[in-house]
């Protein structure tokens, strides 16, 4: 019993896996993002977080067909690595925003705050 304790701590399964945010923010290459999800893989990293982030080309629009066809092509590769992909879709915060798709099509969506001070101005 100990015997298999120890061997499935230094061989763990991989629903153990640690999954980290893999920030794209960056020219989105399929050859380069290939390479960094086998090159993840390897290391017994077997799912990502796909975290779209500043960096990423403006010709590269969020949301767009362009942007799609690559998160496509990340999952399909992904999958034939037999890796997990987490789907995050916090473009450039807050949650909700789509990189500020949602205010662009109806300015009432913009935040608002509230400042309390001790000025009378």
């Amino acid at each position: 019993m100990i015997n298999r304790i120890i061997s499935e701590i230094i061989n763990p399964n991989k629903e153990f896996s640690p999954i980290p945010f893999w920030f794209l923010n960056d020219k989105l290459d399929k050859a380069e993002l290939k390479r960094q999800l086998e090159d993840f893989n390897e290391k017994g990293v077997n799912g990502v977080v796909l975290h779209p982030r500043i960096g990423i080309p403006e010709s590269t629009e969020y949301l767009s067909e362009e942007y799609f066809d690559i998160i496509r092509f990340i999952v399909k590769t992904a999958k034939e690595l037999d890796m997990l992909i987490v789907l995050y879709d916090e473009a450039m915060y807050p949650s909700g925003s789509a990189h500020g798709l949602v205010v662009k099509s109806n300015p009432d969506f913009a935040s608002v705050g509230i400042k309390l001070t001790d000025s009378p101005d």
